[in-house]
């Protein structure tokens, strides 16, 4: 999986199918006797992810390199598009960063000359989220690059750190000007940082449902086509009612769909089915 968008990463997820037999004798093709959908009936996973309704299918060659006799084989690509559902990971991880970084601010109501406790509160806070991190990381996937969710955990550890930084400068100088305009810059860096990071959430999520939208669109305009072939077929059968059953079987040929989108665009009548 690509997991760079995690907790709101959009999946494809492909099966796939090679034949036996090599490409001059045998080609994978779709069947346009039928639409391809997926049912989520039995879906274990379905409090974890969202399945869409279609299937992308596309053919495609590979070539054998154990064998120079052959050559290529043909391939047949079978993918689900599933979408992770965040709220566990909004509520559980997110919300409770979001809250031992607002305590850090806490600190900020103990005068600069007390130090000790200061320090006190916020290595209390920066160990807690630390060990935090530990726990939570159980539940996230183990990869060599940071997700979002990676990215979120380890900006709350460095802006803590920077509070930590800011209580050691404060006690040295012993300036309440610098106390006070740290304290405002290390808010408006929190308050910004959480607004950038929610519109990137935000975008992501738009960008994926924007893709499943139209993978959606693009089935379902293919459904209308198909279903259209049919019954321009029907219309020009000799035995009208008895071939749609067979048609589901062994469907139309590539070209015979797009024989027919190009007639259709000219507001002539489809061709006849070819018998293949």
């Amino acid at each position: 999986m690509k997991l760079t968008d995690f907790p709101v990463d959009h999946q494809k997820l492909t099966i796939q199918l090679m034949s036996g037999w090599p490409l001059r004798k045998v080609e994978l093709r779709k069947n346009y006797g039928s639409i391809d959908n997926i049912s989520d009936d039995d879906f274990a996973d379905a409090d974890q992810w969202k399945v869409n309704e279609y299937l992308e299918c596309t053919h495609d060659t590979k070539r054998n390199g154990q064998s120079k006799t052959f050559g290529e084989y043909p391939l047949y690509n079978i993918t689900a598009h599933v979408q992770r559902k965040t709220i566990f990971y909004m509520w559980n991880t997110v919300l409770i960063l979001f809250v031992i970084m607002g305590l850090s601010f806490t600190v900020f109501s103990i005068p600069a000359e007390e130090h000790k406790d200061r320090l006190g509160i916020t290595f209390t806070l920066l160990v807690t989220t630390v060990a935090f991190k530990l726990v939570v990381s159980q539940y996230l996937p183990t990869v060599s690059y940071l997700t979002l969710l990676d990215k979120y955990v380890l900006g709350c550890i460095i802006f803590q750190c920077s509070v930590a930084v800011e209580n050691t400068l404060a006690s040295v100088f012993g300036a309440l000007l610098f106390d006070r305009v740290c304290g405002s810059i290390l808010g408006v860096v929190f308050v910004l940082a959480h607004l950038i990071f929610g519109r990137m959430i935000w975008l992501k999520r738009n960008k994926n449902d924007s893709e499943l939208q139209k993978i959606e669109e693009k089935f379902k305009g293919l459904k209308e086509k198909i279903d259209k072939a049919y019954k321009e077929h029907d219309k020009n059968s000799k035995k009208p009612g008895t071939t749609r059953s067979n048609l589901i079987i062994k469907g139309f040929a590539d070209d015979e769909v797009q024989e027919f989108e190009q007639n259709n665009e000219s507001n002539s009548e489809a061709a006849p089915l070819k018998n293949v």
